[in-house]
């Protein structure tokens, strides 16, 4: 498993106020609702993979989709997760990529 999770922002997630966290990358972080600590510049928040029922593929298809909570966000960013220590302490960097 990587020890990072790369992902550009959508508008879709920049105005909802999330990361999605694709499915294939849910085992990066602690179980779906288990809290971890995030640090965002210098600063830990908690934070946490919560999902929600989708019907997107049509009704035949029901699934979820999983994010992390993230205000401030813009399409276009790029979100950088790394594993710093264990399973439960994250580092979150942002870079702006008008």
């Amino acid at each position: 498993m990587k020890d990072v999770y790369l992902r550009k922002i959508s508008r879709e997630e920049a105005e909802n106020g999330y990361i999605f966290v694709l499915k294939n990358m849910l085992g990066f972080f602690p179980g779906n609702g288990e809290e971890f600590q995030l640090r965002d510049g210098r600063n830990y928040r908690t934070a946490k993979v919560e999902s929600y029922p989708c019907l997107c593929q049509g009704p035949d298809e029901p699934h979820e989709h999983f994010f992390i909570s993230k205000t401030g966000l813009k399409k276009g960013d790029v979100v950088e997760i790394l594993k710093i220590q264990g399973d439960a302490k994250y580092q979150l960097r942002i870079t702006n990529n008008e």
